[in-house]
């Protein structure tokens, strides 16, 4: 052996025994006269010379975990001195599926944030696989502490606060990604890393893609390619269990609104302790907040969900901060136990204060008995009060009165459904509490909200069976009919709907004639919003196919009249449709019928709609409008959302045409 390689030897001796005094945190052995000694020798870069003779990077020493695409290490770094987490392709895998797996690399090296794990480096390990090195965590997954939760142990360290923290931090990160043009796609509490000291980062991004943005970006071309995928669609398809109902089907294009989701999934299962499936009971009592904010993340359509993982984050933040979710719709007397909550000294300073102003107002009413000669000219003045007090009583009966209808018309109910109903029922008792005569109008008020919802037994009516009858004879015979047909779900079955809708319209009562076409329209709404869970898709066709039969009588007799309602959008043809709205009543919507599905696409073809007004109230992304009477787009209603129109050669004007927005794609002819 020569001189030089003993130099080496030595060197490197000293290289391991420095790294692992470092790892194992010995600094004063480090330091001390024989670590220094131990460097010793002729050469004056002992260091420099053991790294650079260094053939072996990366030292294996154990699997951390294997996936359905690869598997992870603990690895020791020899240049670097710590260790690191190395990843690999599964050895059973052939090479078309290596850019797939650099894809994740490449998409992680993109984000920088703390709530983000750090990749170190890339390249290709001696058996030809490539591999890239993380940042080794020491913690646990959220999945290893909700099993924790779920076995009884770990209440005390993981509150439900705390485990909002948690999500709150995931959605910050997720945040950035989207704000870096990357989606994460695979959202479950495996991939959720808690540190020893209350870190949280979100990992594996091999699902993960990135999205075009407006600039340029070579690179970002390269992760967009399909063709990198390779076969790692035949092994990694994401989790069941948090995946949107659009992201089942492979023609949808990855979207924000399936990772919001996959967070209200999550937010089921920290809050509930239980996996969210299909099937999803009740939070516990006390959560409507989080109840009503997983059903908005989670709902089946796309357009119903929040708008971005921002949105969510700050319907969270509220909550955590003690504020209703804006989800939630929360009802006042909620609000003001919020607000009493947050502000609890205040709130009993306040309170002590009246307390002591009620004993000042006892001692001062107990002087004034004392000046009996006031007497009369008070008792005077009090019954010209009581008059004005009556009149004024009288005014604010008939503005509840008219304010009730309002918040109740088809347009509040679809916005604020529960709190709408709730002001307008409270807005009618305030009245009611005064006992009116019989023939006010407040009474059959009444009866008419507690109908629309299906409340045939009329269980919060104030008055009498003998009133109910006088009030409105029409609607009480209905209600009678029906009460016995109800689900124990409180609700008709589509096919006794469509019967009570039918009875509505054939109505001529007095009262309820002018009225008839608001009240089918919010016994709809009402029905599709607050029942939806229990209408099929098979339901919602046949009750919406009976209202439009009942807008539009000659079409219900055509034999070529077509009505379908799929994933993709609604097709409605026949020659005798020509309306698709209600447009009477004192308080009408004057909007789409359609309006209660949410569609995306709609197709009028072999329709006789000629107005465009019929479509108000739609917010779709695709309209064809060919072989239909329309000739004229200038009332055409906003539609912000729409991309595609399909339109007839020469059915309407280029000057039309050229006034739309830039936005909305033009398809004139046959064309698919």
């Amino acid at each position: 052996m020569s001189e030089n390689d003993e130099k080496f030897d030595r060197a490197q001796k000293a290289l391991e025994g420095l790294s692992n005094q470092f790892y194992e945190g010995d600094l004063e052995g480090l330091f001390d006269s024989g670590g220094v000694t131990a460097l010793g020798g002729e050469s004056d870069t002992p260091l420099y010379d053991a790294l650079s003779r260094l053939d072996q990077h990366y030292e294996e020493r154990g699997l951390i975990g294997r996936g359905g695409m690869k598997e992870v290490f603990c690895a020791y770094d020899e240049r670097a001195t710590r260790e690191v987490a190395l990843a690999k392709p599964l050895a059973s895998l052939t090479s078309d599926v290596y850019d797939a797996f650099l894809r994740e690399a490449h998409i992680t090296a993109r984000l920088e944030h703390p709530g983000i794990i750090n990749l170190f480096d890339m390249g290709i390990a001696r058996d030809g696989r490539p591999f890239f090195t993380m940042e080794l965590k020491r913690g646990r997954s959220l999945r290893e502490i909700l099993k924790a939760l779920i076995a009884g142990k770990g209440d005390e360290a993981f509150p439900l606060q705390r485990r909002l923290t948690i999500l709150l931090r995931v959605c910050e990160a997720l945040a950035y990604a989207h704000s870096r043009g990357v989606l994460h796609l695979d959202l479950k509490p495996e991939n959720i890393q808690v540190g020893e000291f209350g870190e949280v980062q979100l990992c594996d991004w091999g699902m993960g893609v990135a999205v075009p943005g407006e600039e340029d970006d070579r690179e970002l071309n390269v992760l967009l390619d399909i063709d990198l995928y390779g076969s790692l669609r035949d092994h990694a398809k994401g989790t069941p269990e948090y995946m949107a109902p659009e992201q089942f089907d492979p023609r949808q294009a990855p979207t924000v609104a399936m990772e919001v989701y996959a967070l209200g999934c999550l937010l089921y299962e920290l809050v509930g302790l239980q996996s969210p499936g299909k099937e999803r009971d009740s939070l516990p009592q006390g959560m409507e907040g989080l109840e009503a904010m997983v059903a908005k993340a989670c709902a089946e359509y796309p357009a119903d969900r929040y708008a971005d993982v921002n949105a969510f984050r700050k319907d969270m933040q509220r909550y955590v901060d003690g504020y209703s979710p804006m989800a939630e719709g929360a009802s006042l007397r909620k609000e003001a136990a919020l607000f009493y909550r947050r502000n609890f000294m205040a709130c009993n300073l306040i309170l002590g204060a009246l307390v002591v102003l009620c004993v000042a107002g006892v001692v001062f009413v107990a002087k004034l008995e004392e000046r009996t000669q006031q007497a009369e000219s008070a008792l005077a003045a009090f019954e010209a009060e009581k008059e004005e007090s009556a009149r004024r009583l009288a005014d604010r009966a008939e503005q509840a009165r008219r304010s009730s209808r309002l918040v109740t018309q088809p347009k509040m109910l679809e916005e604020m459904l529960s709190s709408s109903l709730e002001t307008g029922e409270s807005l009618v008792d305030a009245i009611l509490e005064k006992n009116p005569p019989p023939e006010s109008e407040a009474w059959e008020l009444r009866m008419w909200l507690s109908f629309f919802q299906q409340d045939f037994a009329f269980s919060n009516f104030p008055g009498d069976r003998e009133l109910l009858k006088k009030t409105n004879p029409g609607l009480y015979r209905l209600a009678s009919l029906y009460a016995p047909r109800l689900r124990p779900e409180g609700l008709l079955n589509a096919e006794d709907l469509v019967a009570l809708l039918r009875e509505v319209d054939e109505l001529t009562t007095e009262g309820i004639r002018a009225h008839r076409d608001v009240l089918i329209e919010q016994i709809l709404i009402y029905d599709l919003k607050r029942h939806a869970r229990y209408r099929s898709g098979a339901d919602r066709r046949m009750i919406l196919q009976a209202v439009l039969e009942i807008i539009n009588p000659e079409w219900k007799a055509e034999e070529d009249a077509v009505f379908r309602i799929s994933r993709v959008g609604i097709k409605v043809s026949g020659r005798g449709l020509t309306r698709m709205r209600f447009d009477t009543g004192q308080y009408r919507s004057f909007r789409n019928v359609l309006r209660v599905l949410s569609p995306r696409a709609l197709d009028l073809r072999g329709s006789g709609v000629s107005d465009v007004l019929e479509l108000t109230g739609l917010e779709l992304l695709e309209l064809d409008v060919r072989k239909t009477p329309m000739k004229s787009l200038e009332k055409f209603p906003p539609m912000r959302s729409l991309r595609v129109l399909r339109v007839d050669e020469g059915q309407f004007s280029e000057e039309e045409l050229k006034r739309l927005p830039d936005y909305i794609e033009v398809v004139i002819g046959d064309g698919a």
